[in-house]
């Protein structure tokens, strides 16, 4: 999801347990966060080079799982193939 997204459902969740924080401080909390994630010496994180991006925003569960296993049917159509040369 992108940050927007991210912080959007993670207000939702704080609102939901009494804690109310404005969006923009959710934002700027989360974005501090990710960065400090991604400029770690050791450790980082960032995605595997042959990773697949799945951008949630707006999809239901459902989808998101629909999507995903679509992803999944055509990484192993495609190891198939080759192993069978």
């Amino acid at each position: 999801a992108s940050p927007e997204e991210r912080a959007r459902r993670r207000q939702q969740q704080l609102t939901e347990s009494q804690r109310y924080v404005p969006l923009e401080d959710v934002l700027a909390q989360q974005n501090r966060r990710d960065q400090e994630d991604e400029s770690r010496p050791v450790g980082r994180l960032r995605p595997a080079a042959d990773a697949v991006i799945v951008n949630s925003d707006g999809l239901s569960l459902e989808d998101v799982l629909l999507q995903v296993l679509g992803i999944v049917h055509g990484v192993r159509g495609r190891l198939a193939a080759a192993a069978q040369g």
